[in-house]
């Protein structure tokens, strides 16, 4: 198999694609990780998060606010409307379910 140098390079070029080293890669995830964990130690400090927050930055197993909305596992009071009418569940809630889904 043959493959032209020209129009691979061309190809990368038109789908904006890289070729990295795989440490180059694994460096990025790195710091990808980093930040997220850092993010999620923030909002865990915090006394309320959005179910957003907690899809956005994997606070939890769910991966939509659907999911959150429905979920069986809150108990009453663990989610309330905040003055401004935003859905808000209390960090002690998602500590606890991070601590029963070992996240």
């Amino acid at each position: 198999m043959n493959i032209n140098v020209s129009e691979f390079m061309d190809h990368l070029k038109e789908n904006n694609l890289l070729i990295v080293s795989r440490s180059d890669y694994e460096n990025g995830e790195n710091v990808a990780n980093a930040k997220l964990l850092k993010k999620q130690k923030s909002l865990l400090n915090k006394p309320a998060v959005t179910p957003y927050e907690m899809v956005k930055y994997k606070l939890t197993h769910y991966n939509s606010i659907t999911g959150i909305k429905a979920s069986q596992l809150f108990k009453p009071g663990e989610m309330y409307h905040n003055s401004k009418g935003k859905l808000m569940v209390v960090t002690s809630a998602v500590k606890r379910i991070r601590t029963n889904k070992h996240l």
